[in-house]
């Protein structure tokens, strides 16, 4: 419990050193870009090799890629409820910051330090179903909503197979689950490599972090995060009280579902013309709740 503490306090110390450097201008915002494309190039595709590599695999643990799925559903569905009779700014903004969970840049440090290996595994699964959703499905059916047309299926699949972890998963998940086993010296690389996504990813969310506060937009960012965060409590408690997996693999997933908004999210309202001011502000305020409540869910749990 003591190193589990540890570990999480520095993982805040190194959010709150990289805010700090920006702020006092030894670092800038665009530093944290050029560490994200390490991360999604290079870190975290290593991350999801090691984990599928060296971690035992079983057929039933594919239900998490269902979780995935799940969680994004039930928050698109939310989204179609609240935006009926709505703008078409609103149904942008609700349709892309409900669903959709950044796990590879946030939760995956958290997890690959702190949950144990079949608990990354976990989180890898989660996040494979995720990915399917906020990077290619969630995208593909805003825009066909707001520009009344047909969900263009090549639009979904483009972006998909350009992100490296996705194309991970698709490569590993079926190999893991055929039980080929491949050369021990790719994990002893991969690993190597994947102890730095952790320091990374954190200075990297230091120094994108950009909290705002306007009061114009107070409500529809309390209605995403209260949303969000209450569907992930009640999905939370169903999974780690009738689940039937191990306390790492429950503990993993309950987890996993307090994961902030997409970083892909204000990007792509951006695409779609919608309010990036507002995807911006409610992407950065759910960064600053998780990283409060992840690390207490790590320790409490």
């Amino acid at each position: 419990m003591q190193s589990i503490v540890i570990r999480a306090i520095s993982f805040l110390l190194m959010v709150s050193i990289a805010f700090t450097l920006k702020k006092l201008g030894i670092l800038k915002k665009e530093d944290g870009y050029a560490l994200s494309r390490v991360m999604m190039n290079i870190t975290l595709p290593c991350v999801i090799i090691n984990s599928f590599g060296t971690t035992t695999f079983s057929g039933k643990l594919l239900i998490f890629i269902l979780v995935g799925l799940a969680a994004n559903f039930i928050l698109l569905l939310i989204s179609f409820l609240f935006t009926r009779n709505a703008s078409r700014e609103d149904k942008i903004y609700y349709t892309l910051c409900l669903p959709a969970y950044n796990i590879g840049c946030f939760t995956f440090p958290f997890a690959s330090s702190m949950l144990g290996p079949q608990g990354a595994l976990t989180v890898c699964l989660v996040d494979s179903g995720n990915s399917f959703q906020c990077l290619g499905l969630d995208y593909a059916i805003t825009k066909a909503m707001v520009d009344n047309k047909r969900v263009n299926v090549l639009s979904m699949l483009k972006p998909l197979l350009r992100v490296p972890s996705f194309v991970c998963y698709i490569i590993f998940i079926p190999i893991a689950l055929v039980g080929i086993k491949l050369p021990s010296e790719i994990f002893t690389f991969t690993s190597l490599v994947a102890n730095a996504n952790g320091p990374i990813a954190m200075f990297m969310i230091g120094l994108l972090l950009e909290p705002t506060f306007d009061k114009n937009v107070t409500k529809k960012v309390l209605n995403v995060i209260l949303i969000r965060y209450g569907l992930a409590a009640i999905l939370g408690l169903i999974i780690f009280n009738t689940f039937p997996f191990s306390y790492e693999i429950r503990k993993a997933a309950v987890i996993v579902l307090f994961s902030p908004i997409s970083s892909a999210s204000p990007s792509f309202t951006l695409d779609l013309n919608g309010n990036t001011s507002l995807a911006s502000t409610v992407n950065s305020i759910s960064i600053m709740v998780s990283i409060i409540l992840i690390p207490l869910l790590v320790i409490m749990l």
